[in-house]
């Protein structure tokens, strides 16, 4: 089978990530900044996900305690 293709760009140089040069053997050396981009970005996806969890689980521990206290303070007779 034969690699030659009639595109202009391959998919696999095109959806490659981070871009490979060829210029030296071995796995692409990632730069201080592509290093900063990448932990920002994963930081950036993990907040994304558990903000909406650890929202509900606030809410959700501050309506038990209102309701809790709410039902201490019917027994005592305040209302």
């Amino acid at each position: 089978m034969s690699n030659h293709s009639y595109l202009p760009v391959s998919a696999s140089a095109l959806f490659s990530w981070p871009p490979r040069r060829a210029t030296e053997p071995g796995p692409p050396k990632q730069s201080k900044t592509d290093e900063v981009v990448t932990i920002f970005l994963v930081c950036g996806i993990v907040v994304l996900f558990l903000t909406p969890t650890i929202w509900y689980l606030v809410g959700r521990i501050l309506t038990a305690r209102k309701e809790r206290k709410k039902a201490g303070d019917l027994e005592q007779g305040a209302h």
